[in-house]
């Protein structure tokens, strides 16, 4: 949990301590609403709280790295545009009306509450997922930064649509594929014919 609370701080000791005090006062209170029995408390009647990644993740509505690189690897793979604007996310174990079932929200689009992000805010985890992609050339990783960049202008111009932003970061994404598997393509001709 000190690696979450230092990514997603990013340093800022007020800020880990202010997480850090939401997770527990939360946590007391989910704990308060148990029964007796069912509460792990200390020896003054306390209840214990143990904070985990996809707490603090979830208590700042930022995605953990691993629901990021998912992210990317469904936008790379998916050939479904309707999939891709529409990826499963969420905070596990939680739907949109409290319930315990796993959540069917649309994770590039949805807004806040429930522990839900939005796609400005998950914009620095897809950098950075991004970044760790080994790309064939400079000109691949551009596209894909330059993509992302032109939709976290488009929110710091004032954008309020979601929804049109996942749609343009998603088409630029398959475009970038496309390319990709045609160039591919292109250079497995060319070895042909030269092989022959």
């Amino acid at each position: 949990a000190l690696a979450a609370f230092q990514r997603v701080s990013g340093g800022d000791l007020r800020k880990t301590l202010n997480m850090l005090q939401s997770q527990v006062i939360m946590e007391r209170a989910k704990l308060k609403l148990k029964p007796k029995e069912e509460r792990n408390e200390d020896a003054q009647g306390r209840p214990k709280v143990t904070v985990t990644d996809q707490a603090i993740y979830s208590c700042v509505g930022e995605l953990t790295p691993q629901q990021a690189r998912d992210i990317v690897k469904k936008l790379l793979s998916s050939m479904d545009f309707g999939e891709m604007v529409n990826l499963p996310l969420g905070r596990e174990g939680h739907n949109e009306e409290g319930g315990d079932e796993p959540s069917s929200t649309k994770a590039l689009t949805h807004t806040s509450g429930n522990g839900h992000t939005t796609l400005a805010s998950i914009l620095p985890a897809l950098h950075e997922a991004f970044s760790q992609i080994v790309f064939p050339s400079v000109a691949h990783r551009f596209r894909i930064a330059n993509a992302l960049a032109t939709v976290e202008l488009h929110f710091a111009q004032g954008s309020l649509d979601s929804e049109i932003e996942a749609g343009y970061l998603v088409s630029e994404i398959m475009l970038f594929r496309t390319e990709m598997v045609q160039q591919a393509v292109a250079a497995q001709k060319q070895a042909a014919q030269k092989a022959q």
